[in-house]
Formats: structure tokens, sequence, C-alpha cells
């Protein structure tokens, strides 16, 4: 199903390029950005035996999915699950076998891949290039080594390469981007990472209702060169890596309530999740902002279904 998906979102695009004359992929300067991001079935782990029930007390036994969702339509282009005896920890094992996936679909060349801290790893940012793909990936203190050689480029000697401001839901937040050529500059320590290309320091500052402020730092570094893309671009795709969460993950859990399936029976909680996917595609395709809604409309009338999935 995510291979249908996928197809039917090139099509979409490759329709609406046809017609505008350029090609329509959102603000990302011709790319398709992936985010790849994991997520735990909370309610899944089996408790048939006091080891399985002891072990599902400790948080351990619950199944893992990894997913790949594209940033500009909101549709989710593929789908594995972590091993078993891995879990969380096999995440980055599931991303590579997701993006060899994207890459036979035709889905991964030319593109770029966000994520998180827990997927920085040299085998998986190798595996991307070698596909022809280009990442943005996050540096966390979780990282001490390279996090620390990060924090210590000489960004203040580096002027803002740009400032976004945006204003929504009551709060006001301010991003700056510094962005510093690792291919150019050295920190004495030899090379910083597999085909990183540029380091960022994006400081988001945030005013909330109560006009309360707060700021974060984030460190990331990426592949992609000056050439390639603009320091505006890359702190938009880095913010837009949280898509995901909102868009994918909370819309599973508090519409579809999966968090609260007590199905855990083999590979019952993976197939229900690949059920789950599908249909937020379907609605996504169709133009549906809000999913729960789309639900309901759907719910109302028999044929609709069949008419959304291209069954009539």
């Amino acid at each position: 199903m995510a291979g249908w998906a996928g197809e039917q979102l090139a099509a979409q695009q490759a329709a609406a390029a046809h017609a505008a004359g350029q090609v329509l992929l959102g603000d990302t300067a011709g790319r398709r950005v992936i985010a790849v991001d994991g997520k735990t079935l909370r309610g899944s782990a089996p408790r048939s035996t006091p080891e399985q029930v002891a072990a599902a007390r400790r948080g351990g036994g619950r199944t893992h999915l990894v997913a790949a969702f594209d940033h500009a339509s909101g549709v989710t282009l593929g789908q594995v699950a972590c091993a078993p005896e891995a879990g969380k920890g096999g995440e980055v094992a599931a991303a590579t076998t997701l993006i060899a996936a994207l890459d036979a679909r035709g889905l991964l060349a030319e593109s770029v891949l966000t994520a998180d801290a827990g997927f920085t790893a040299r085998e998986l940012a190798a595996e991307l290039r070698s596909r022809n793909a280009h990442w943005i990936l996050r540096i966390k203190g979780n990282q001490k080594t390279p996090h620390a050689r990060l924090k210590a480029l000489p960004w203040s000697q580096v002027p803002e390469a740009a400032r976004v401001r945006s204003i929504g839901h009551g709060r006001v937040e301010t991003r700056t981007i510094r962005v510093i050529d690792l291919a150019g500059s050295s920190d004495g320590h030899g090379e910083f990472f597999p085909d990183a290309r540029q380091a960022l320091k994006i400081i988001r500052r945030r005013r909330d209702r109560r006009g309360r402020w707060s700021a974060q730092i984030v460190y990331a570094i990426t592949s992609l060169d000056a050439r390639q893309t603009d320091p505006a671009l890359l702190a938009s795709w880095v913010r837009g890596h949280w898509s995901i969460e909102a868009r994918l993950h909370w819309v599973r859990d508090v519409t579809f309530g999966e968090d609260h399936s007590q199905v855990r029976t083999d590979h019952g909680p993976t197939n229900l999740a690949a059920l789950r996917t599908p249909a937020i595609n379907a609605l996504r395709l169709i133009g549906h902002t809000n999913i729960a809604a789309g639900l309901r409309e759907h719910a109302r009338t028999p044929l609709l279904p069949l008419a959304t999935l291209g069954l009539t």
C-alpha cells in the first residue's frame, strides 16, 4: 500500500508540474524531502507469560516501526518494523532496509533525508550517498565527540546566513541559522563525518502566549554543499522534519488510538499499523488535512472509500 501511495503521489505531482510547467514539490527547490523517524507501539508487548509481563512493565517487547514521510504532501512513502530482538536499537538497520525499498521504487535519488540524532550513523549516511541521496542529520549531546566538535567551531565569526520569523497559535518564533563549510575548514581533528559538507547551528527563540521567551540551539550536519541549497531552505527542512510527529504519529495515536491497541499476537501490531498508514495516505492524497473529519465522511458514505481508492 505504501507503494500505491508513492505512485499516486508521483502521478499527482507530475500532473501538477505539467500544468504549471515546473516541478511541484513544495518549497524544496525541486527536491523530494523525506523525514525518517521511529515510533513505538506502546500496547504491543506480549503478556502471555510472567516473563513477558515483567518485560512489558520495563518497556520491553514492544513493536518498533520506522517510517519515511514526504514533507510536502504528508504521505508516508514506506514503513518497516525493527527486528524484534533489536527493538528500538534496530532503527538504523530498519531505516537502511527502508531506503533500499524507496530507491527500488525510484523515490530516493536526488532526495534529501532528514532525521533525528538516533539515525545519525555513518553506515546510514554512506548508504544514502551511495544511492545518490542527500541527508541532514541532527547531532545531540548523546553523541559527545561530534557534538563537542560542532559546538567548538568558530560560530561567533560566522554571520547569520538567514533569519525566519513565524507567528501561529499565539506564539512568535524566530529562527536564525549559521552555516560553516566543513570541506573548506578544519578543527584539527580530521574528517568530521563521512560526506559532511556543511555544519548548521540553528537558534530558535520563541515567545509564548504569556510573553515568556525560551531558546533552543540545534546542531546539524548535511551532505549538501553551498551550491546545492541555501541556508533558509536548510532551516526550513530541519524544522519541517517534525511534521512527521504532528501529521503521522499524532494522528495514529489520537485519531486511531494506536498506542491503546491491545493487539499483541505475533505480527498483529505490525499488520494493523500497515493498515492505518495507507488509510491516512488515501485521505491525504484527496486533500484532507483533518484525518478524523475525513474518516467520518467516509463512514457516512458507503461507496466513498471505493472512489478514494480508485476502485470504482
